[in-house]
């Protein structure tokens, strides 16, 4: 019968010892994500010269610090100022391809951006049928620009067939959006 207490006590202690470390990773997890985020700040204040001297290479640094831990905003900052060439030589490609980054995590921003990009040919080859798809993205997450695009490509017929109905939607959701931005 000790043995069995024994046995018990021990299993009890490791599903503790187990829930512990599972706080303490998440912990270790906020902490790191806190740090992401104040290198975006950073990066931010450094863009815009929010009490610092305006840096657009300083910018840079700070920004490629929290993109390359994944962080989506600093992803399509850094994609911005490769397509703007601030603080770096302008390079569409790379900047399509930081941008692509943000867009694949979800960033309504980015995947309008990203739709831009390839409705144009800037920094990817041009591709309507995968504008489209990226505005619809944005469109359905309310980016007002992105669902005003999609309603002129159905209009215009832009990779997709061309379809009156859907494009007065679209740009109607779009003045929509917009006036919901004003209130």
């Amino acid at each position: 019968d000790r043995a069995i207490e024994e046995a018990e006590e021990l299993a009890d202690r490791e599903e503790e010892l187990s829930k512990v470390k599972e706080e303490l990773a998440a912990v270790n997890r906020l902490q790191e994500l806190n740090e992401i985020c104040s290198w975006n700040e950073q990066a931010e204040k450094y863009g815009w010269g929010d009490g610092v001297p305006q840096d657009y290479g300083e910018a840079l640094k700070w920004y490629r610090k929290a993109a390359d831990k994944g962080h989506a905003m600093a992803q399509l900052s850094l994609g911005a100022l490769y397509e703007t060439g601030q603080g770096v030589p302008q390079d569409h490609v790379e900047a399509a391809r930081w941008v692509r980054k943000a867009a694949d995590q979800g960033d309504a921003e980015a995947q309008a951006s990203l739709g831009m990009m390839l409705a144009n040919g800037g920094g990817v080859p041009k591709d309507e049928a995968k504008a489209l798809e990226w505005y619809q993205k944005a469109a359905l997450q309310g980016h007002s620009g992105s669902q005003f695009n999609l309603g002129v490509m159905y209009a215009n017929g832009q990779g997709v067939a061309k379809d009156t109905v859907l494009a007065s939607v679209w740009v109607k959701l779009a003045g929509f959006a917009d006036e919901d931005a004003k209130r």
